[in-house]
């Protein structure tokens, strides 16, 4: 099997001259913590919600002036789309990253792969892939306003770190999390995304109905590890989804 076989196609990408209102903004209409950033169709980086606050929030940069490309991270690692999945999720686990922009041969983004994608695809190698992701790591101190610029015929490979935590890190509850939703028949955990900041649970994404959109609460609310859960899960309809927030910043019974 191939990663094109699996990866999501027509992703939304952000322009690396755009505003960071503007990258966030459009997070917030995706429901995504992530955006490619593309100059045309070519991949020059990756921004994060998290590389908006640390990078550029928290030190007082204007979100109206400052660009993606000062804030982004240039050093992506990405794939092939004719890669082998089972290299790709080894190095997906290696590198302890969640998602990988999905590229051809020239270069230009064809898609991007989750880990999500790979397990409801029973894809070889994703299960090894979740125990490594779930190993600590070592922390991030690049939390400061680049001052790189994009390079476009350059592609070097970072390793995607995240901090260090005591007892069970948020990665380890991130990937219980995953299994129990994973588990639940009228939950499809492709179209979830789940992120752990502290023992916190941010759960976004679409699912088919309330009922699948408490379960998923219940589900966050009996990891260990857990101290609240943020339930942003749309409900979808025939005309999209519908947005929804009766079970948002529930707190988990201690």
């Amino acid at each position: 099997m191939i990663i094109s076989e699996v990866m999501t196609r027509e992703v939304e990408v952000i322009s690396p001259d755009a505003s960071l209102r503007e990258a966030a903004r459009k997070m917030d209409e995706l429901n995504v913590g992530v955006l490619p950033v593309c100059d045309g169709q070519r991949l020059v980086g990756m921004i994060t919600d998290r590389d908006i606050t640390v990078r550029a929030t928290s030190i007082g940069e204007s979100p109206d002036v400052t660009r993606v490309d000062e804030v982004m991270s240039e050093e992506v690692w990405w794939c092939y789309e004719d890669e082998d999945v089972e290299d790709v999720a080894r190095r997906m686990g290696e590198k302890q990253i969640r998602r990988m922009p999905v590229i051809d041969h020239d270069h230009m983004l064809v898609g991007i792969v989750a880990l999500g994608d790979l397990a409801t695809d029973r894809a070889p190698g994703t299960q090894r892939a979740l125990r490594k992701i779930s190993e600590p790591s070592e922390p991030d101190l690049s939390g400061t306003l680049s001052d790189r610029r994009a390079d476009p015929a350059h592609f070097a490979l970072l390793e995607d770190v995240a901090e260090e935590r005591p007892s069970r890190t948020d990665d380890v509850i991130a990937e219980d999390v995953f299994r129990g939703l994973d588990a639940a028949e009228e939950i499809d955990v492709a179209e979830i995304d789940i992120y752990v900041d502290h023992g916190v649970v941010s759960l976004n994404g679409t699912v088919d109905n309330y009922a699948a959109q408490e379960l998923a609460t219940k589900i966050a609310e009996g990891v260990e590890g857990v101290t609240r859960v943020d339930n942003n899960l749309r409900i979808r309809t025939d005309a999209g989804v519908l947005p929804d927030v009766r079970f948002k910043g529930l707190r988990t019974a201690k």
